[in-house]
């Protein structure tokens, strides 16, 4: 079982995923509320397996379906309005999403995506996984191709795998699995990269922009924890999890960020224990507890 996190106006969008997905809804003192849907695979012979999911500003969901080779969006009801990606209405073949070729406007398999604005001004950072020259692509709510970012700001370089993404006003972040790097962009443009240092047997799993510059890191492994990463990717001491103050964490696989200007007063929200257990933290390193029943 495999759990993304969305944060939208208070709204706190869960989304776990294994056979078939199922969203729920919440608010941040953790009371389920009403809406929510399931989901499953394009190929109903196949399994659904999902990267990450957005919530634009129109409270429509993005899902990144890696096992589908397509992006999907679903209204509230959990009706699917957008589609783009798949060579046929049921979904790619096994060999043909080994087949796609790593050109501009091609998302092969998309594991990561990030949304900004709503409407027709909507953008979607999709990274797909796997080493491709093309493996992070801005596009536009149809699906149209607005740009092909440039890996460390070579034209003729190769993404390692992109696993997670994130948008923050004018920058753009992704992980890549297979180098244990992420890779900051502005204004579209390569910025700088920074590894994130890790350990063997840990994973960086999520980024989350928190709204001053700061960055919080969701990592997974033997010592999982929630970290605090300064404008240039350094630690600055563990919110949740190992070597913090409170709260131990299973496996995380989620964060979101409610800034209010002050770290005594903003919560995190993290997701662990495979989608059963969402912990709230105060960017400080408090903990206020976590959710009951999360997959009631």
């Amino acid at each position: 079982m495999r759990a993304r996190l969305a944060l939208h106006q208070g709204v706190l969008f869960l989304a776990t995923t294994g056979a078939t997905g199922r969203l729920r809804l919440f608010d941040l003192d953790g009371r389920r509320l009403e809406g929510g849907f399931e989901f499953a695979s394009l190929d109903p012979a196949s399994p659904l397996r999902a990267g990450g999911f957005a919530v634009d500003e129109d409270r429509r969901i993005w899902l990144a379906d890696e096992g589908s080779a397509a992006v999907r969006c679903f209204n509230v009801f959990g009706v699917e309005t957008h589609r783009f990606g798949p060579p046929t209405p049921e979904g790619a073949s096994r060999v043909a999403k080994l087949a796609y070729p790593d050109s501009s406007g091609v998302i092969g398999r998309p594991a990561a995506i990030a949304v900004q604005g709503s409407a027709d001004d909507l953008q979607l950072l999709v990274g797909s996984s796997g080493p491709r020259r093309h493996g992070l692509q801005l596009f536009g709510p149809g699906g149209e191709l607005l740009r092909s970012l440039r890996p460390r700001g070579d034209s003729h370089g190769s993404f390692a795998g992109v696993s997670a993404v994130a948008l923050s006003g004018e920058l753009a972040f992704a992980v890549e699995a297979y180098a244990s790097r992420v890779q900051v962009f502005r204004r579209l443009e390569h910025l700088f990269s920074f590894d994130p240092q890790l350990v063997d047997g840990e994973t960086l799993q999520v980024l989350a922009p928190v709204g001053d510059g700061r960055l919080l890191a969701a990592i997974s492994g033997p010592a999982s924890r929630v970290v605090m990463l300064d404008s240039g990717g350094v630690s600055l001491g563990s919110v949740a999890g190992a070597d913090a103050r409170e709260g131990e964490l299973d496996e995380p696989t989620g964060v979101v960020v409610d800034w209010t200007g002050e770290d005594r007063t903003s919560r995190v929200c993290i997701v662990d224990a495979g989608g059963e257990r969402v912990q709230v933290f105060s960017l400080d390193g408090r903990c206020f507890g976590s959710f009951e029943e999360a997959q009631a």
